[in-house]
């Protein structure tokens, strides 16, 4: 359900969208060292050994904000943030379902004749600690952008009536 969106500093309706991209680079795309090593044993054609292995992720995330041109107050819409909360919810529920499936298996190989039994066990304790910590940080920020929204309404609420 759509919200009646204006400034929750000053009131005014008449807001402009403005969309921010962010673009993220990790990793590599060509080794220096791998490539004179290549060229050493394979000659020229070896410095193409330097792109071997090499992986380079980009990462693009655009946020919206409301922006009133009168006070210059930049906000998220209600939207979105409810949005963000139950993509997170969601990652969490993923990441959940996997570490039960895990968790299963390492049980079920346990009690089999493997004898890997102490590596199953600390397998299941790490798995324990990362989808706990996971969930913990999954909550931590999921409260933070509801008290975001719950404050924005609030405020929004006061002009809007």
């Amino acid at each position: 359900m759509p919200h009646e969106i204006c400034c929750p500093q000053c009131g005014n309706r008449d807001l402009q969208v403005q969309t921010i991209t962010d673009v993220k680079s990790e990793g590599k795309n060509f080794s220096g060292t791998k490539g004179c090593l290549g060229y050493i044993l394979f000659g020229p054609l070896g410095l193409l050994c330097g792109s071997c292995g090499q992986k380079e992720k980009i990462t693009t995330t655009n946020s919206t904000y409301w922006t009133c041109p009168k006070c210059g107050k930049k906000f998220r819409a209600p939207e979105e943030l409810q949005k963000e909360i139950e993509v997170n919810k969601k990652a969490f529920v993923g990441q959940a379902v996997l570490g039960v499936i895990i968790a299963i298996i390492c049980v079920i190989a346990l009690y089999s004749s493997t004898g890997l039994g102490l590596a199953l066990i600390t397998g299941i304790i790490v798995l324990a600690m990362t989808v706990g910590g996971f969930y913990l940080m999954t909550r931590s920020k999921n409260k933070k952008i509801e008290a975001e929204l719950q404050q924005l309404e609030e405020d929004m609420q006061r002009f809007l009536q």
